[in-house]
């Protein structure tokens, strides 16, 4: 085990966390990210580590989140099920309207554990005919969302946490860490055109992440997703 200090710069305590290091060493890219919660008002300092482990970059996710709900993280689970979860948080991301077909008590406890997540916007609709994506769980017709493989490996990994707070908190930082990377993505578009490759590079995206920006940008800023270039050929046209 390799032992981290780290001092986070919002509030300025002196954090320690002891790394796997195989973990370490098979870090894709050679970069890993370890989220670490604290703070009397809670909120996640994200180191990035190298394989020697030398920290590589620190980001603060001030994230409030609502922990009045009493269903625990694995009871969502028991009620709805891993991908139906990863499809929801995929559209409340990306602000795509969608209608979910369930009973009233379970829609009631998703729409509480939801409204933590989101900060109280407003995920789930009853208008079917203005939802862009639908989950009908009783017939079980579920559409495909942008984002929902990568929110899938988000829920296996809360999971593996300990406490309720931890999980929820690491949801609401990968969704507040997506939104924030989309409005960088808003402020280089809103200056000039940007092939995909560019963008991807500039905000250090991979091609999952990349989507789910896209689909951030279009239902935000339609006019600049237009600005989004695929390819050099599309530069000519």
């Amino acid at each position: 085990m390799k032992k981290i200090s780290v001092r986070c710069p919002l509030c300025r305590q002196q954090l320690f966390l002891n790394i796997d290091e195989r973990k370490l060493r098979l870090a894709p890219g050679g970069i890993i990210s370890i989220p670490i919660i604290h703070g009397n008002k809670p909120h996640i300092l994200l180191v990035y580590l190298d394989r020697n482990g030398l920290i590589r970059g620190r980001e603060v996710f001030n994230t409030l989140i609502d922990m009045s709900y009493k269903v625990p993280f694995r009871d969502i689970i028991k009620i709805v099920g891993e991908k139906v979860l990863a499809k929801i948080l995929a559209a409340g991301v990306t602000y795509s309207p969608i209608y979910v077909r369930l009973n009233e008590k379970v829609s009631k406890i998703l729409q509480a554990f939801l409204s933590g997540i989101f900060q109280g916007e407003i995920l789930l609709t009853v208008d079917k005919a203005s939802a862009e994506y639908t989950i009908d769980m009783i017939s079980k017709h579920y559409d495909t969302i942008i984002g929902e493989k990568y929110f899938l490996k988000i829920i296996k990994d809360c999971l593996k946490l300990e406490s309720d707070k931890s999980k929820i908190l690491k949801i609401a930082s990968e969704i507040e860490n997506l939104r924030r990377k989309a409005n960088d993505a808003i402020a280089y578009l809103s200056k000039r055109k940007m092939l995909v490759a560019e963008l991807e590079v500039q905000l250090g995206l991979s091609e999952e992440e990349f989507n789910i920006i896209r689909k951030i940008i279009k239902n935000k800023r339609p006019d600049l997703a237009k600005r989004i270039i695929d390819g050099f050929l599309d530069l000519i046209y």
